[in-house]
C-alpha cells in the first residue's frame, strides 16, 4: 500500500501538538482510504490502518483508554473509531457556536456569497439540522451591509429560499455601481514583506523601479528617466513608525526570566501566603490572586495575559500607537494585557508624550511673559501716537492726536474736525493731574 498519500500523523510524538484538528484529519484519512480502495478491506485491517496514520504518540494514547463496550452491529473499525472521536474530537459548546454564527455580520468587500460560504462553516457546529439553509437566509437579511439588498428580500415574503436570496445578491451587486477591488491583482501587495529600514520602504512604495516600471516622483507618481537612486543613509522618512509586534516567544523566554513572575509562579504552584507575609514584588498581585493562572511560563488574569516587566514599555508604545489619547489607549491594553499599574503608566506615558501634550485640550497652556518697554534715556526719543474721538466740543476739535512722551509722560493733544484730516489747532499740552 502506498502511504505517500497518507495524511501526516496525528500525533506524531510525545509531547507534540495536533498539526490539525481531529475533524479534519479524519475526513482526510477517510478519503486517502477511498483513494487506496479500503471500501473492499476487512474491518481488522481498516482499524490497522487507522491507528498507523495516527501516529506513535496516538497508538499510545489509544492503547490507555479505558476499556468501552462495542455497541450492537458495531464491528472492531467503528469501535476503534468511536473511542478516538470520544477522546480526540472537541467538545463544543453550542451556545457558544451559535454565538459565533449569529455575530459574524458581512465585510467590507465581502460578497454574500463569499459569506454565506463562512456561514455555513460556522452553522456546521450550530446543531441546525435541516432547518441550516433558514438560518443563514435570516442571518443575511438581518446582518448584510447593503439595506437595498434586505429590503428586496423582505419583500420576498416567507417563500424565500437562500438560494433565491444568493441569487437576487448576485444581481444586485452585479448591478451595484462603484469601485470593487479585485484582491487577486492586489495579492503582491498584500503578500509583501513589511518594510523595517528605508531601503525595504522604497521597494515597497515602488521606489526601485524594473524594466516594466521605472522610478516615479514623489509628487505626481509619474515615471521619470532616472532609474538610479543614490543611497544617502541622511535621507529621513517622515511619519514612518513601524510598531515593533511581540512575539509568543519573546512573551515566553521574559516571562520565564521575570523574577515577579517566578515568585507568583511559585505561589500558585503552591498556596498564597498571607498579605502581610508576599513577597514585596508580588503586592500588586495578592488582590487579584483568585483570578490568577498559568501556562507553561505565562500568567493570564482571567483570559488577559500578564505582561513581563521587560516588554511593558513596548507594549505600551504599540498601544498608544496612533496617539488616540488615554481612554482609547487603556481600552486597547485592557482587551488583552494586564499588569499592575496599568492605568497609571499608561497616564505618565500620555504626560511625556509631546505629540499628546500638544493637542490635549485639558492641558493648560502657559502665558507669554510680559515684555516692558525699556525707558528712554532722555525725553522725547520714543513717542507713541494714537487717535481719540469723536469728543464733545467745538467742531474742529472733535477728534484728537495723542503723543505720548516714554519719558516725561507728556500727552500733548492736537485737535482736528476728522480722524483723517490734518490737524487744525495748536497742540495742546495735558500732563497727569491735569
Amino acid at each position: 500500500m502506498d502511504f505517500s498519500v497518507a495524511p501526516a500523523p496525528f500525533l506524531p510524538a510525545a509531547g507534540a501538538e495536533p498539526g490539525t484538528a481531529w475533524p479534519r484529519w479524519i475526513r482526510m484519512f477517510d478519503n486517502f482510504l477511498v483513494a487506496v480502495g479500503g471500501g473492499s478491506f476487512s474491518a481488522a485491517r481498516k482499524e490497522a490502518i487507522l491507528l498507523t496514520c495516527l501516529g506513535a504518540e496516538g497508538q499510545r494514547i489509544f492503547e490507555s483508554l479505558p476499556a468501552a463496550v462495542k455497541q450492537e452491529g458495531e464491528d472492531q473499525y467503528a469501535f476503534t473509531r468511536r473511542r478516538l472521536e470520544a477522546q480526540f474530537a472537541p467538545r463544543q459548546n453550542v451556545c457558544v457556536e451559535r454565538y459565533r454564527f449569529r455575530s459574524r455580520v458581512q465585510q467590507t468587500e465581502e460578497t454574500v456569497q463569499q459569506w454565506v460560504s463562512i456561514l455555513r462553516q460556522l452553522a456546521s457546529s450550530c446543531e441546525y439540522g435541516d432547518r441550516t439553509d433558514e438560518f443563514i437566509r435570516d442571518q443575511v437579511i438581518e446582518r448584510t451591509n447593503s439595506s437595498k439588498l434586505r429590503q428586496r428580500l423582505l419583500m420576498e415574503g416567507s417563500d424565500l429560499t437562500l438560494e433565491r436570496t444568493l441569487t437576487i445578491s448576485d444581481t444586485l451587486e452585479s448591478a451595484e455601481p462603484g469601485v470593487r477591488i479585485d484582491r487577486e491583482r492586489i495579492r503582491p501587495l498584500l503578500e509583501a514583506a513589511e518594510p523595517r529600514d528605508e531601503k525595504s520602504l522604497r521597494a515597497f512604495l515602488g521606489a526601485v523601479g524594473s524594466e516594466r516600471n521605472g522610478v516615479a516622483d514623489g509628487l505626481s507618481r509619474l515615471p521619470v528617466a532616472e532609474t538610479w537612486w543614490p543611497d544617502d543613509d541622511s535621507i529621513q522618512i517622515a511619519a514612518l513608525s513601524l510598531a515593533a509586534a511581540v512575539t509568543e516567544e519573546e512573551l515566553r523566554d521574559a516571562s520565564a526570566s521575570d523574577e515577579c513572575l517566578d515568585v507568583i509562579r511559585g505561589y500558585l504552584a503552591g498556596r498564597w501566603p498571607r498579605q502581610r507575609d508576599v513577597d514585596p514584588r508580588a503586592t500588586g498581585f495578592y488582590q487579584v490572586r483568585d483570578e490568577l493562572s498559568q501556562l507553561g511560563p505565562l500568567l493570564f488574569r482571567g483570559e488577559r495575559l500578564v505582561v513581563p516587566a521587560a516588554l511593558r514599555e513596548r507594549v505600551l508604545r504599540n498601544a498608544h500607537e496612533g496617539h488616540q489619547g488615554e481612554t482609547r489607549t487603556k481600552q486597547r491594553l485592557r482587551a488583552q494585557f494586564w499588569w499592575p499599574r496599568l492605568d497609571k503608566e499608561v497616564r505618565d506615558l500620555l504626560r511625556s508624550c509631546e505629540v499628546c501634550t500638544q493637542h490635549d485640550g485639558h492641558v493648560r497652556q502657559e502665558r507669554p511673559p510680559l515684555q516692558p518697554i525699556p525707558l528712554p534715556d532722555g525725553p522725547w526719543q520714543r513717542l507713541m501716537i494714537d487717535v481719540i474721538g469723536p469728543m464733545q466740543g467745538p467742531q474742529h476739535e472733535r477728534y484728537g492726536i495723542v503723543l505720548c512722551d516714554m519719558f516725561s509722560s507728556a500727552h500733548p493733544l492736537l485737535g482736528t474736525q476728522k480722524s483723517c484730516s490734518q490737524p487744525l489747532s495748536n497742540p495742546k499740552v495735558y500732563r497727569p493731574g491735569g
